[in-house]
Formats: C-alpha cells, structure tokens, sequence
C-alpha cells in the first residue's frame, strides 16, 4: 500500500495489517471469512481496499472498513495477484490458470495461458508487459494488459518470485536461491 500501510497474508489464512510501518500489527482474522483457514498467497489494494487470493480459488475483496465480499471464480488455487491499474487485476495459479478482472475484482474472466504447468510467479515489467513464470520455468507474457498471453522460448529456473530491477533484468527467487536473468 505504502510505507506505513502494509498487510502481509500467508498460511492458514493468516492476514495482519499494520498502520504505523510496523511498529504495531492488527490481526484481520474478524474481518476475513475463511472459516476453513485457507492459504492466502496475494494481496493488491483496491479502490475500495484489499483483495486476497488464495489456496481453492478464494478470492475475498474489500467492499467496507471490516466487510470482504467472498468468492471463488476458479477451480483451484491462485498463486499470486497482480495490479495493473485503472482497476484491471490479474490473478494466476494451479495448472496454468489466468483470471482476469477490469472492475476492480467485482468480476473475473478466465484467460487462455497457454501452459499446463502452475504459474507461481508474476510481474509487471517497466514497459507495462506482463511476465508469469510456472513452476517449469515456461515463461508467458502479455503486451495487451492480460488480453492474451504468449509462451515464451526461452525457459527459466523454477520460480517463486520474481521482480523486476530495471528495463533490463530481472530477479527471480526459486529453488536455488535469487537469480539474475535479462527481460526476456
């Protein structure tokens, strides 16, 4: 969110939020309904606030201060959640799955990627592409804000996170630990 605003999510549906840079943590576990615990594994701020993405297709999206709206758009977990602005997202995970949405996550459309393989990793380039990388290293990308996506030739290290560092190179975490690569 920003330097002060922060929410970090992970196993079990374990989700804190902090408000002062970390200094101090607030559970968010009252607001949230995941009665079964599931895995959070992305979080994006929203216009109207945060949107989870986790194990089973859980999709919770913020609509008030302590209310989240509950859905499952896909059959099988998202991985990770990426914010492309103007209130467009694009969730990706189990199998090659790619969720698109254009309404700030109201509403999701599923995105042919192309690959079998589970997309473990994503990232907006710094020319707005976007790049997702499966647990196979296959690499695809999308030059149309996730309109389509296209397999990549070049084949990447099995990848967890990968980030950006300039118009150039990219980190990615798998693994063997962090691993610079060109733009590919």
């Amino acid at each position: 969110e920003d330097t002060q605003n922060v929410t970090i999510v992970g196993a079990f549906g374990y989700a804190l939020h902090t408000m002062d840079g970390g200094k101090h943590w607030v559970s968010l576990d009252t607001e949230l309904k995941n009665p079964m615990g599931l895995h959070y594994y992305g979080v994006v701020k929203t216009v109207e606030g945060l949107l989870f993405v986790g194990e089973q297709g859980i999709v919770q999206r913020q609509i008030t201060a302590d209310e989240f709206n509950v859905e499952n758009p896909s059959e099988g977990t998202l991985f990770g959640i990426l914010s492309l602005g103007n209130q467009t997202f694009i969730a990706y995970g189990l199998r090659g799955k790619v969720l698109r949405s254009l309404d700030d996550g109201k509403t999701w459309n599923s995105v042919g990627s192309g690959i079998e393989a589970s997309i473990q990793a994503g990232a907006v380039l710094p020319d707005g592409a976007i790049l997702l990388v499966a647990e196979n290293g296959q690499m695809i990308s999308s030059h149309d804000r996730g309109g389509t996506f296209n397999l990549l030739p070049t084949r990447g290290l099995p990848t967890a996170y990968v980030l950006p560092v300039s118009a150039k190179s990219l980190i990615a975490v798998g693994p063997l630990g962090p691993q610079t690569f060109p733009v590919p």
